[in-house]
C-alpha cells in the first residue's frame, strides 16, 4: 500500500492509501489546503483543529448545496430522456412505413 506525505497548512501528513489513489490525494490535499489558506486570509487562525473544522465546515456546506441543486439537474435529464424517447420513437414509425412500403413494392 503507498504510503504519501501531504501538506496542509505548511504540515505534513504521512497517509496510506491504494495503488494509483495518490495524485487524486494530492488534488484533495491542494484543496484543503486552499480553503484553510482562504479562512487564514481572512483573519481565521486560531489553531489548526479549528481551522481543519472550519474548512471541513465550508467543504460540508459546498457538498450540501451541490446535492440540492442535483434533483433540479436529475429532472432536468429525465425531460431531455424523455424527448429522446419521444424523437426514437417517431423516427422508428417513420423507419417501420417506408420500411413496409418497400416490401409492398
Amino acid at each position: 500500500m503507498p504510503e504519501l506525505t501531504l501538506t496542509v497548512n505548511s504540515r505534513n501528513y504521512d497517509v496510506a492509501c491504494g495503488e494509483g489513489e495518490e495524485p487524486h490525494l494530492r488534488e484533495l490535499a491542494e484543496f484543503i489546503d486552499g480553503k484553510i489558506t482562504a479562512i487564514v486570509g481572512e483573519g481565521g487562525r486560531r489553531g489548526d483543529t479549528r481551522l481543519l473544522l472550519m474548512a471541513t465546515l465550508l467543504i460540508a456546506d459546498e457538498l450540501f448545496e451541490a446535492k440540492k441543486s442535483a434533483p433540479a439537474s436529475a429532472a432536468a435529464s429525465e425531460q431531455d430522456e424523455e424527448a429522446e424517447i419521444a424523437f426514437l420513437s417517431e423516427a422508428t414509425k417513420k423507419l417501420e412505413a417506408i420500411a413496409a412500403g418497400i416490401a409492398g413494392a
